[in-house]
């Protein structure tokens, strides 16, 4: 999950930052290739400069579900 707020939506990408509040549950969001957690924080800038990834890990076979 990511937080983001831009309350006048005139913000320069290199502004606007997003914060990472749950890391994902199959694999990882990495920045410039080092994985980042939660509240790491990356910007509009690293997404439009394609600094911003992310790796699957684990695949949903890897959980016990149980129905």
């Amino acid at each position: 999950a990511l937080k983001f707020t831009d309350p006048d939506n005139n913000t320069p990408p290199s502004e606007i930052n997003y914060t990472i509040t749950q890391a994902p549950k199959l694999g990882e969001i990495t920045l410039h290739g080092e994985p980042l957690s939660t509240n790491s924080t990356f910007s509009q800038s690293d997404i439009n400069s394609k600094y911003i990834s992310y790796k699957q890990t684990h695949s949903i076979n890897d959980y016990n579900i149980q129905v």
